[in-house]
């Protein structure tokens, strides 16, 4: 964005992010400004950010600052460890094996698993399906990470 101050000065400004997103009625953009909460009381801070949120209103646009009290460090985790399973998937031998792993996983996503371990309920299948050991717990959580399978994102999410 670039605006001008005065007849001769030029000021370039930035927001941090400018994301499309899809939701049920179509794409829409959105803009995120990443600051730390504590440059929030800085006055030249607060002006620039009034005029990039004025800069993006007259083009339809949302902007929110995002600080790092702004989202559950654990979700947020959560996210990175699973961006790690989004693009791999383990190698298997068998074409239809992955709709195989998939159909035994989604009949224990019930609650009463809810307290056994995800690792020894995923082993459960790797043994079943004659499979090496953590093969239906990587897929599980390539499955998560395309949000193909639920989880709370605000608890722990591992292999245990």
């Amino acid at each position: 964005m670039l605006f001008r101050s005065g007849e001769d000065t030029r000021h370039v400004m930035t927001t941090t992010f400018l994301i499309t997103a899809k939701s049920h009625a179509g794409e829409y953009t959105v803009a995120r400004h990443v600051k730390y909460a504590k440059d929030l009381s800085n006055a030249r801070t607060i002006q620039k950010l009034k005029i990039e949120h004025a800069y993006w209103e007259s083009r339809g646009v949302e902007l929110k600052v995002v600080t790092e009290e702004s989202f559950n460090r654990r979700t947020a985790r959560n996210i990175s460890f699973l961006m790690g399973y989004y693009s791999a998937l383990p190698q298997l031998n068998d074409p239809n094996m992955l709709t195989k792993i998939t159909n035994h996983i989604n009949e224990l996503i019930n609650p009463k698993w809810k307290y056994h371990p995800l690792s020894s309920l995923m082993l459960g299948i790797d043994n079943k399906l004659a499979l090496p050991d953590g093969t239906t717990l990587s897929v599980f959580f390539h499955l998560a990470a395309h949000k193909e399978i639920p989880l709370q994102m605000d608890h722990e999410i591992n292999g245990s």
